[in-house]
């Protein structure tokens, strides 16, 4: 009897404690789960944002030219100056791994190092090259001429003109600032000056208006920027080849776009007269209003506010001529049939 009723106390709370405890077990479950849930949901966030940021930083990496070894946008020099007179016997180009070689190689009676100095332009989109105290050259580029090159960002290699009749300027065609560099090489016959200009990479012109590509007697348009992006007319050179006069506005912006926008015609008196509709500066107008040109021609300037006139005068009737634009170095040019 005292067994029985002992039984029935116990069993009470044994089945009791196991209620409990299953109780128990099912709310301690759920809170596990939800912590690794949580847990896991942060570690699969965080992942996800730094490989964004990655990202970023990679492509402003690639927006950002590394140079080369040895390889600087800085102005570079090469030799000193002295009195030494050399002449240029050939130039030419080679497409390396990154970069692209020029050489000009020179001879001399004396014994000093040619002098050359190298910079980069942002106003022309240009290395220039300035080779110091050349009494000849021979190297078969002429003035106003160009070796196109067209590779990843570098566009050519112009042979421009200087006032200075004992140096030559040559200046190489990039898309954008970039990274080179210039020695020179004493050689057997004379010197090798090694210029490496670091490949800039391709920038789309496709929609640029680089004027026409024919002679003709009819007006022509270039469509470009006008003052509001800064247009400027730098400097000018101008040369005669093979019956053409080639005059040449030398031109900047601060837009993407470096060409101003300019139209040419002739009037009833067979005066070509070159309009620059809009330019907030102008730095040639002054220099060549009234000098004499090839083909016994002359030039007539005017500038009101933010127009500018370039009339060539001195011909008996209409001729065919080019009115053209072309990038690094960035240009504006009139071809004249003479």
């Amino acid at each position: 009897m005292i067994k029985k009723i002992i039984w029935y106390l116990v069993l009470p709370l044994v089945v009791g404690l196991s209620i409990y405890l299953i109780f128990f077990n099912k709310k301690a479950t759920p809170n596990n789960t939800e912590t690794s849930n949580n847990t896991n949901q942060t570690e699969t966030t965080n992942p996800d944002t730094q490989n964004e940021d990655t990202a970023d930083s990679a492509n402003d990496n690639e927006e950002t030219i590394m140079p080369l070894t040895g390889f600087s946008t800085d102005e570079q020099t090469s030799g000193v100056a002295s009195d030494a007179k050399f002449t240029i016997e050939e130039v030419t180009n080679t497409a390396r791994t990154g970069y692209h070689e020029f050489v000009f190689s020179l001879s001399s009676t004396g014994t000093d190092d040619p002098y050359v100095v190298a910079t980069y332009r942002s106003d022309l989109g240009v290395i220039r090259i300035d080779l110091n105290q050349i009494e000849k050259d021979s190297g078969g580029i002429g003035y106003q001429k160009a070796v196109a090159i067209n590779n990843e960002g570098i566009s050519q290699l112009y042979h421009n003109v200087s006032s200075d009749q004992t140096e030559e300027l040559y200046d190489i065609g990039v898309s954008k600032s970039t990274p080179f560099t210039i020695t020179t090489s004493k050689m057997s016959d004379g010197w090798d000056v090694i210029v490496g200009v670091q490949y800039p990479g391709e920038v789309s012109t496709e929609n640029l208006d680089l004027g026409s590509t024919e002679f003709g007697k009819l007006g022509q348009t270039i469509m470009g920027v006008d003052a509001t992006k800064g247009s400027t007319l730098a400097s000018y050179t101008y040369g005669s080849n093979s019956g053409v006069l080639k005059f040449v506005w030398n031109v900047s912006s601060t837009d993407a776009n470096p060409i101003p926008s300019v139209s040419a015609a002739y009037d009833a008196e067979h005066k070509l007269v070159v309009t620059f509709g809009s330019v907030k500066t102008d730095k040639v107008y002054l220099a060549v209003d009234g000098i004499a040109l090839p083909g016994n021609l002359a030039m007539q300037t005017e500038r009101a506010a933010e127009k500018s006139m370039y009339t060539f005068y001195g011909l008996t009737e209409d001729v065919d001529y080019k009115l053209s634009a072309g990038l690094s170095p960035n240009q504006v040019i009139v071809e004249i049939q003479l």
